[in-house]
This record gives C-alpha cells, sequence and structure tokens, in this order.
C-alpha cells in the first residue's frame, strides 16, 4: 500500500469515521441508477443481489484503495468491486486536505487545490459538515410541510419504547445511521413516546431481524445502537418487509425520519430544542 493510502486510512480511524469493514448482509436496486462504466456495472450486479432492500441511486469504482463509492438515498458508503464487503465512514485526501465523501455529497467541484473541495479544515473532522447539510436539507422540505397518512403507518414492524403515556413519534430508522442513534439519545430525553421502525438504508437487516425477534425489543435496540452483537432473529419479519415496503413506497430512502401522529414527516436529525417544538406541533 502506498504511503498516500495508508494515511488515508489512518486519517479515516482517528478522526472517528473508521473504515467499518464488515461482511454484507443479503440484500434491490431502485430504477434509473447512474452507473459510472463497466467495471461500476459488475459492482452494481453484485451488489443488487446482496442488498436487495437498499434504494441505490448511483455506483462509480473510481475511488481510493478500489473502492466503489455507493449513494442510497442521501447515505453514500462503499464497497469493493466484488461487493463482498461494506465500508461505512468518509473518506479524506490529506494531499489536498478534502473530505472526498463530503465533496461528492455536497456535489462540490474537485480540483487540484484544497478550495476546490470540502477542506479538512473546515469540515474539521467531525460530522459538522454532515449536519449542516442535512439542515438545508431539512429546511427545505420543512417549507412544503410533506405529509402522510398515520393511519397507514406499518406500526406492526415497530420497536415501541420510551413513555407510553405520551403521544407518538414514528420514526424509521437504521441501526448502522450514527444519525438514528443520536436520535435515539434525545428523543428518550424528550420523554416521549416512539415507535421505531427500521429500514436497511446500509445493509443492516440482519440486525433489524435480530432487535425485532428479541424478548426485550428496547434493550435489543440499545445494544444494536451500541454496536453489540445480537443473537440472530429467529421468528416471523414478514412485518419488516412491509416496512420496508413502505419507506420504498413514500421515497424513504434515507434516515432517520420522523413522522407525527398528524402525518407531518421530519427528514433528518435536528437539535433537541427543534425537535421538541416540532413533536409540539411546530413548523421548523
Amino acid at each position: 500500500m502506498s504511503p498516500f493510502l495508508q494515511r488515508i486510512f489512518v486519517l479515516v480511524f482517528i478522526s472517528g469515521f473508521f473504515a467499518l469493514i464488515i461482511v454484507m448482509e443479503k440484500t434491490d436496486a431502485s430504477p434509473g441508477i447512474r452507473v459510472a462504466d463497466q467495471q461500476s456495472l459488475g459492482a452494481f450486479r453484485s451488489l443488487k443481489e446482496q442488498l436487495p432492500n437498499t434504494l441505490i441511486k448511483s455506483i462509480k469504482c473510481d475511488q481510493p484503495m478500489g473502492l466503489c463509492e455507493v449513494r442510497a438515498g442521501d447515505n453514500i458508503f462503499y464497497t469493493d468491486r466484488a461487493s463482498k464487503y461494506l465500508v461505512i465512514g468518509h473518506i479524506y485526501d490529506l494531499d489536498r486536505k478534502v473530505n472526498l465523501t463530503e465533496a461528492s455529497l455536497s456535489g462540490a467541484p474537485l480540483g487540484d487545490n484544497a478550495s476546490d473541495g470540502v477542506p479538512v479544515e473546515r469540515v474539521g473532522l467531525n460530522e459538522n459538515r454532515s449536519r449542516q447539510l442535512a439542515a438545508n436539507k431539512n429546511s427545505v422540505a420543512a417549507t412544503s410541510e410533506e405529509k402522510v397518512d398515520a393511519s397507514t403507518l406499518p406500526v406492526s414492524g415497530a420497536i415501541v419504547w420510551g413513555n407510553f403515556k405520551s403521544r407518538p413519534v414514528y420514526v424509521f430508522s437504521d441501526f448502522r445511521c450514527g444519525y438514528c442513534r443520536e436520535l435515539s439519545s434525545e428523543l428518550a430525553a424528550l420523554n416521549v413516546r416512539v415507535v421505531e421502525m427500521p429500514i436497511s438504508i446500509l445493509g443492516s437487516r440482519e440486525i433489524s431481524n435480530s432487535v425485532f425477534c428479541s424478548k426485550n425489543r428496547h434493550k435489543a435496540l440499545l445494544d444494536a445502537y451500541a454496536g453489540r452483537n445480537l443473537p440472530a432473529g429467529s421468528c416471523d419479519t414478514s412485518a419488516l418487509d412491509k416496512v420496508e415496503a413502505y419507506a420504498r413506497a413514500h421515497g424513504f430512502d434515507a434516515t432517520p425520519i420522523l413522522v407525527r401522529g398528524d402525518g407531518t414527516v421530519l427528514r433528518g436529525m435536528r437539535p433537541r430544542h427543534e425537535l421538541a417544538k416540532w413533536l409540539n406541533g411546530g413548523r421548523l
């Protein structure tokens, strides 16, 4: 491995976005997927077999270390060309001091200068830029007051926890989503009843099965967010299939997504005070 690639690996690890490499679970790609070239097409075909529940928008196999960049909704993750491994994290180019993952997310051009992309210094080697981008998108979405019919939500596939005397908030989440883990903590602090419906954006269906089939679903949910190993799910998980189908039908292709009792949709993570305002019927 060249020193340049070694530097990328080290920085990804120490920044807190360590490259988590795990064997993929079995998993469908969305219509109109953008495939960059023949190699990317081969990777897409393998990935489609591995992740049928993941709505893939694009794939290109021109990343450092021979990785393929996969966009699923507003998320980016990486895989090898054989689609054997899943890599979750940010890739940084230390020579140009650019966060390559954030550059792809924001659509920033990549030239020869650090100012051409999303600089490492401005990102601060943390999720501030990701949070800012998500907030900007959510601000636009919030002005249109996206709504669904709350009575049609697939709650049979939910893990219900929190204050059962409170009005419910419905959450579509992925157990490998850092913002979903953060949201779980914030909602617990707000003392609300959470009806959490897991979807597999980042290849997490086996984890969802394990949580759903657990005798203590809330404890299993906390263990899943903490990255602890869970026993394989051994029960009827067809209710989770309904959650996945509902998410695809309504364009829920990134997590977290919240739904109030009146059907109002909020996409993405927000600070606690904004969540409290929204949960009480306010607009963001």
